[in-house]
């Protein structure tokens, strides 16, 4: 059996899930929060992303914890930021996240979180699109030209070998 195939993390919302045990991963993504801004900062200034289009970002490895949430309301904040305030410029731009993981994940979790997200009072204001793309990202997940951001906050150590030495 592969490892697609078997690993996965605690579903739903109890004592022992993923999303209720996912501190360490959410302490990571706030650590690496000024990374991601910057990553932001730089494609928007560089008119990577087109003010009246789409921007479209890939999460790899979402799973189904509030990390997620947390990168997201990043990117969204950050273009807020600077559209309104460095670019003066009227956005249209709309978001779209592209959410992935192993098909084996809850994705019915994420779901309920995306649904609270998306219609929040918070972002209200926000043209925010989310779908989930299950799948290994060892093979093709997107059409080429499709995204300005991917980002990952966990999952690519799954790209190394464990090397064991004498």
């Amino acid at each position: 059996m592969e490892v697609k195939e078997v690993l996965f993390m605690n579903k739903g919302e109890g004592e022992s899930s993923y999303f209720q045990n996912s501190s360490f991963s959410q302490f990571l993504a706030e650590k690496s929060k000024p990374v991601l801004e910057k990553a932001v900062q730089s494609l928007l200034k560089e008119n990577s992303v087109p003010l009246h289009n789409v921007f479209s970002v890939a999460d790899l490895g979402c799973a189904t914890c509030p990390t997620t949430f947390s990168v997201m309301a990043t990117v969204i904040e950050t273009t807020k930021n600077i559209t309104c305030n460095q670019l003066a410029a009227v956005v249209t731009l709309e978001f779209q996240f592209l959410l992935n993981d192993l098909p084996v994940n809850d994705f019915n979790t994420l779901f309920k979180g995306l649904s609270k997200f998306v219609n929040g009072e918070k972002y209200k204001d926000v043209s925010c699109f989310a779908m989930v793309v299950p799948g290994s990202f060892y093979g093709r997940l997107f059409p080429r030209n499709t995204l300005h951001l991917v980002h990952s906050s966990y999952s690519l150590c799954f790209l190394s070998k464990v090397l064991f030495t004498n």
